[in-house]
């Protein structure tokens, strides 16, 4: 999606725009803006081939953005849901 309109771009841009990025404005021409998603959160990455499960442990919430990152030949695999007494043993 490429929006050149401000008001439209804040109008779509379901994150916000942020706090001004002075830290790091050496690097950028024009403004940059730093929004973390979460404070401090976790990050997981899983490379190609990996197998892992998205979910939460009783007690818990999960929440839970992807970024894709195009590949060639590549597809996802839908694994076996997780069973009750697995999930009831995850700490």
């Amino acid at each position: 999606m490429k929006i050149n309109n401000k008001e439209e771009f804040n109008r779509q841009n379901v994150f916000g725009l942020g706090q001004e990025n002075t830290a790091f404005a050496q690097y950028f021409i024009g403004n940059s803006y730093l929004n973390p998603l979460t404070d401090p959160g976790e990050t997981a990455v899983f490379l190609a081939e990996v197998k892992h499960w998205h979910g939460a442990k009783e007690g818990n919430r999960f929440s839970h953005i992807v970024v894709e990152v195009p590949g060639k030949e590549t597809s996802n695999e839908w694994c076996e849901p997780v069973d009750d007494e697995t999930y009831g043993k995850l700490g």
